[in-house]
């Protein structure tokens, strides 16, 4: 009897070994099919000198499909592929600003909010991401500043005021 209970048991256990061993040959190969195209695509990168300039050999490319539409009087077409790499510039370089204002924004003004709620509390940056937003912090002669309307108070003492602190 003992042996007709943990037969189906074995089984389940027999199927879901093979169907593991199937995913896993699965994985294994589409693996290696994922590192030949890494390896083959590494091979290519290294085709180009290391002193080619890779967006002048762009640039110049579309210059020369414009130069061959305007040849051939397709000045709309031209125009139209123009305007395309002008947005396509615009736009990468509208992604730059925003993360270089973050960056500045980082270090002018939250790096010193920081250091001071560093002061005061374990955790600075627990209270820098849940309790002090970060859009009223201004830096007023080095001081990290946190701007209420027309109040102005330091990071410090606005803590202080905001919550119960025990020194």
């Amino acid at each position: 009897m003992p042996d007709e209970t943990t037969a189906p048991v074995e089984q389940a256990v027999d199927s879901e070994k093979e169907n593991l061993k199937a995913e896993l040959d699965a994985m294994r190969k589409k693996n290696a099919e994922l590192l030949d195209e890494y390896k083959k695509a590494k091979e290519k990168s290294k085709a180009v000198p290391a002193d080619v300039d890779v967006q002048s050999l762009i640039d110049f490319k579309n210059n020369a499909e414009q130069a061959e539409l305007e040849k051939q009087g397709k000045y709309t077409e031209a125009r139209t592929k123009l305007e395309e790499q002008y947005r396509e510039r615009s736009s990468e370089k509208e992604k730059k600003i925003a993360e270089l204002e973050a960056k500045v924004r980082e270090l002018e003004l939250v790096s010193p909010a920081v250091q001071a709620l560093a002061e005061i509390v374990h955790d600075p940056n627990l209270v820098l991401n849940n309790f002090l937003p970060k859009d009223k912090i201004e830096v007023d002669n080095g001081v990290p500043v946190v701007v209420d309307g027309y109040e102005r108070t330091p990071v410090s003492d606005w803590l202080k005021a905001n919550f119960l602190i025990i020194f």
